[in-house]
């Protein structure tokens, strides 16, 4: 923490560890395949034999492509603060398969969202999800359709050699989707430093965090984890890795 840059260099004698909250974050995770119809105008450049400099030569182009992606996870607790959604979006690291979770339904759910808690529980608090599958799958699509079509444009660069893309349309048809309901578990920290307050997160599973430290907000690398770690040993005693 000292060698990092920008590091306060009283931070470790005026650091004060705050309040620490356990609980599970209820995600939806969805399962979809995907078939995307394109056209497009794509562009290769030519050497003229007789004059100088390349030329455009644009064709029309046409295909499909077929997709499947697995465990796109929305979070469907919107009672989080701002800071609090984000860092949640930045974790990365779960293991899907380990967390507690529902058995896949086919999409769309029923609109009742009583839920009972999840088994083994009982040491964490449980958030209901707040925000219904639907409104976390037109997320979840968004995300899908902006990838496809990232996906799209690489591939017709590949395949044709194209140094220009333009008019690029696709039509994308959405089957075998499948929804889950999981809880992540996640520890909610915070620290003051000189009558400020950071906020920073723990993902129960794995130990990795991600937070806020001084003179810098959002995922600043190795400066949030060694400033949030420091705090967590504090926190919960011994080292924190």
């Amino acid at each position: 923490m000292n060698s990092l840059w920008f590091t306060p260099s009283d931070f470790f004698p005026k650091v004060k560890a705050g309040p620490t909250r356990a609980f599970y974050v209820p995600f939806w995770i969805f399962d979809a395949s995907i078939t995307s119809a394109y056209t497009a105008s794509v562009c290769k450049m030519v050497q003229h034999p007789t004059q100088r400099g390349e030329t455009e030569i644009w064709s029309s182009v046409s295909g499909s492509q077929n997709g499947h992606y697995k465990e796109m996870k929305v979070c469907a607790d919107t009672s989080r603060s701002e800071i609090a959604l984000e860092l949640l979006k930045s974790f990365d690291d779960w293991n899907v398969s380990k967390c507690k979770s529902r058995q896949p339904l086919p999409y769309p759910q029923s609109r009742n969202r009583t839920q009972p808690p999840p088994e083994g529980a009982t040491n964490m608090a449980t958030i209901d999800p707040a925000e219904h599958p639907q409104q976390s799958w037109e997320k979840a699509a968004a995300a899908i359709r902006q990838k496809e079509q990232t996906e799209c444009g690489n591939k017709l660069r590949r395949e044709h050699g194209a140094e220009k893309l333009k008019d690029l349309h696709m039509k994308m048809t959405f089957t075998n989707i499948s929804q889950k309901l999981i809880f992540l578990p996640m520890y909610t920290c915070s620290y003051f430093y000189e009558g400020r307050e950071y906020h920073f997160m723990i993902n129960a599973q794995t130990g990795s965090i991600q937070g806020q430290r001084p003179y810098g907000l959002g995922r600043l690398g190795e400066g949030v984890r060694n400033s949030a770690s420091f705090v967590a040993s504090l926190i919960f005693g011994g080292s924190s890795k």
